[in-house]
Parts: structure tokens; C-alpha cells; sequence
């Protein structure tokens, strides 16, 4: 157990949950204060160890609330770990700061929708430090293929894929374009349509008014992908989305 002792302020960065209560235990521990950030509003899937966090407050497990937080949003505000004595300190979501980059030429000369890739068949180190394993890359690859193809069929578009900084290469395709994660705004502010599982960019086409198509390939169903994906439709549907994203402006 690594013992922190520091006067500094530290910001853990670190998901809330069974494997960091040691961490945040001993962050309760030390002299300086300490703080967590929340960045992205984004809806939660339901899961037992949601349920668990609401269930059990923190200070039973010896872990004291945050002494701030920094948060975008009046919904980033609710968190086990922010409680009345926490200072908040707002800030602008960075996906809104990213909005700066759009420029007002098409970055692809046709009609085009864009696809947000997660790096879902590869080690994506959020889904490492989360121990999901990867689904199976062919049939992956496959399916998410034949999804996007029928798209540009039916739109009459053409698909180009935002990918994610994880990946080292294509998605295997010739005829798709890929642009690097960087050009992520630009893209989608041009796009016709935004095609995406659960991605954290899909904040771009809700700040923008872009129209949004959740996909779940048959080999995400029953897994954790699966329901990350239909919290996002979910909370597009709503409108839920919209109004923590706009509220994080």
C-alpha cells in the first residue's frame, strides 16, 4: 500500500469504484488536500457497482469526501465522493474548447458521414485498465463493416472514420477514408451523419445539432459495450445528452 504523505493538492483522475477504494482511502489519509475532476457528463450504464457507489457512502469505507472538484457542469456535480463541504470549481468541458478547431472548408470533398472509433477491438487502455476483454477482431471488424457499408448505401454518403489515438493503423478497409482523432471536430462539423457505439466525441455532434446513429454489432450485445451504447442512445433520446453537454458550456 503505497502511503501519500504529500501537503500538495493532488487531482485523482482515477474511475470511483471496488479497485481504487485503497487509493482513495489513502488519499483521505494524508495532510494535503485532495480533489477529483469530471470532465465528460456522461450517462452511466446501470451496473451493480453503480448501484453498490449509491448504496454505500464513502465515509463507511474510511474515505472522505473530496475537498474539491472540477467539474463541468451541474451534473459532473454528482458523485459519491463530492459532498457539501466539497468546493466546486467549474470549468468549460474540453470537448467544447476542441470546438475552436472547426474551420468552415469540408475537410473530405463529398457528401460523408463519420464513424467514431473507440479502438474497441484493440488494447484501448480505458478498456484495459477496466479489464474488458476485446471482442473477438474479426467478427468484429466484419459486422461493423457490413453496418457502416449498408449506411452509405442507404444515405448515398460516404463513410470516414475518426480514429481512435489507440490505434496503430485502418480499420482493414480500402475504400474508407481515415483521418487521425486530432481532426475529430472538423469532421464532425461537416458531417451529414455521426455514427458511433459510446464515444465520449459524440459530445461534438450534440454541441453542433449533428444527427447521431448509435450502432451495436451482434458481437457487443451481452457485453459491456453493449450497455454503454444504449446509455448513450438512451440519453440522446431524452434529450439527457443535450442538456449536459450545453449545461457544461
Amino acid at each position: 500500500m503505497v502511503i501519500l504523505t504529500e501537503t500538495e493538492p493532488i487531482v485523482a483522475d482515477i474511475t470511483y469504484g471496488p479497485r481504487s477504494v485503497p487509493l482513495f482511502f489513502a488519499l483521505s489519509r494524508r495532510r494535503g488536500p485532495w480533489g477529483i475532476q469530471r470532465l465528460h457528463c456522461l450517462p452511466e450504464p446501470p451496473s451493480w457497482k453503480a448501484w453498490l457507489r449509491a448504496l454505500i457512502p464513502p465515509w463507511l469505507m474510511g474515505i472522505h469526501y473530496a475537498d474539491f472538484a472540477i467539474c463541468a457542469g451541474r451534473e459532473a456535480e454528482r458523485h459519491p465522493l463530492i459532498g457539501p463541504q466539497t468546493e466546486i470549481r467549474r470549468t468549460v468541458a474540453p470537448d467544447v474548447r476542441r470546438l475552436q478547431e472547426v474551420t468552415p472548408t469540408p475537410p473530405h470533398p463529398q457528401p460523408y458521414a463519420v464513424f467514431l472509433d473507440e479502438g474497441i477491438d484493440v488494447p484501448h487502455p480505458d478498456y484495459v485498465r477496466l479489464q474488458y476483454a476485446p471482442p473477438n477482431k474479426y467478427e468484429y471488424l466484419t459486422q461493423l463493416k457490413q453496418l457502416l457499408h449498408a449506411i452509405e448505401q442507404e444515405l448515398g454518403v460516404r463513410m470516414v472514420i475518426a480514429m481512435h489515438p489507440c490505434r496503430p493503423a485502418g480499420l482493414g478497409s480500402v475504400w474508407w477514408s481515415f483521418v487521425p482523432a486530432t481532426e475529430t471536430p472538423n469532421l464532425v462539423a461537416h458531417a451529414a451523419l455521426v455514427v458511433a457505439h459510446s464515444s465520449t466525441s459524440v459530445s461534438f455532434a450534440v454541441l453542433l445539432g449533428k444527427p447521431v446513429r448509435i450502432l451495436i454489432p451482434d458481437c457487443l450485445k451481452g457485453r459491456p459495450e453493449e450497455a454503454n451504447a444504449k446509455a448513450m442512445r438512451a440519453a440522446l433520446a431524452q434529450g439527457d445528452y443535450v442538456r449536459r453537454y450545453l449545461d457544461a458550456t
